[in-house]
């Protein structure tokens, strides 16, 4: 496994506190030539101030590792297809990278956000069990560097982001979703193979032959989870990246993206080894979250289909 090199740094929580504020500033000001100056005055300043004003530390520590190169070699993945299929869905393609910047940040902030989220009481309570002061507990929980990250918060931000400014630039939302579905998946895959360099999210104790050593687990070898979602998110990412400009309707390729990658995300959470989380009705909670996508992705459709039933029947009536 690959370590990681450890550089004397601006704290982590400003780097993150400036980006989203980078990000928000994009997301509401109008778009003008100066909206990209006010944004970036707007994340640095407020980082600045929560530092004058002692909430978040000024100095940490950057760990260099190939677990971040990858995870940002899969936006840059990611951005790329989008920006080559853009103008396919008549996209200017600097507004698809408009959307990555904002994904980037909100997926780091809610990836975050929702490994806090399952490991509350570690990170609200100190050594010995005594509440942790406000201020430490906001850097402890923005420390994003110190490690520690759900890809199913970074997807469900992500998308609430995207969707919030696609809707403020008057952007089909099916059309969009379809577009980024396969390049989503592709970032994803890239991701992985970081999480395996890193030795995180490992597999479960095997007897098979291409069972892997992890520090984690010394003297087993274990399942490589990782390699297993990468395989196949690249194979679920190439067959929706070569339909799509062959789907009979807008929708169905990200329809078939979260009901896919749900399924698949449920059977591997079986093979993981690295579970430290309080199950929810047996499930871990990927696989639990995995079951509301799919589930979700599932109504969603039918109420489109019953919408559509509802137009054609009225079209009927009109003409009649």
């Amino acid at each position: 496994m690959a370590a990681a090199v450890a550089l004397p740094f601006i704290h982590p929580a400003l780097v993150l506190v400036a980006s989203g504020g980078f990000a928000g500033a994009m997301l509401t000001l109008p778009p003008t030539r100066a909206r990209p100056w006010l944004a970036l005055a707007a994340g640095p300043g407020l980082a600045a101030l929560l530092g004058a004003l002692g909430v978040l530390p000024w100095t940490g520590t950057l760990h260099l590792a190939a677990h971040g190169a990858c995870m940002l070699a899969g936006f840059v993945l990611a951005g790329a297809l989008l920006w080559r299929r853009a103008p396919a869905i008549a996209l200017d393609p600097r507004l698809a990278i408009d959307a990555c910047a904002i994904a980037l940040v909100a997926g780091v902030v809610g990836a975050r956000a929702r490994y806090v989220w399952e490991r509350w009481d570690r990170f609200a309570l100190d050594a010995q069990g005594a509440p942790r002061p406000w201020p430490e507990l906001l850097a402890l929980a923005a420390d994003v560097d110190g490690g520690g990250a759900v890809w199913y918060g970074g997807l469900i931000l992500a998308a609430l982001a995207v969707v919030a400014w696609a809707r403020w630039r008057r952007i089909p939302l099916l059309p969009l979703a379809d577009l980024v579905a396969p390049a989503v998946l592709a970032g994803l895959a890239l991701g992985r193979i970081g999480c395996f360099l890193n030795g995180c999210c490992y597999g479960a104790p095997t007897t098979l032959p291409w069972g892997v050593e992890n520090p984690a687990c010394p003297g087993v070898h274990v399942h490589p989870a990782q390699l297993y979602e990468s395989v196949v998110v690249v194979a679920l990412a190439a067959g929706l990246w070569w339909w799509w400009p062959r789907r009979g309707r807008d929708g169905a390729v990200a329809f078939w993206a979260v009901v896919g990658y749900g399924c698949w995300r449920f059977i591997n959470e079986s093979l993981r080894g690295d579970h430290d989380v309080n199950r929810i009705v047996g499930m871990t909670p990927s696989q639990f979250t995995s079951l509301q996508l799919v589930a979700g992705a599932l109504v969603v459709a039918g109420w489109m289909r019953w919408r559509r039933r509802q137009d054609v029947r009225a079209d009927i009536d009109k003409r009649a």
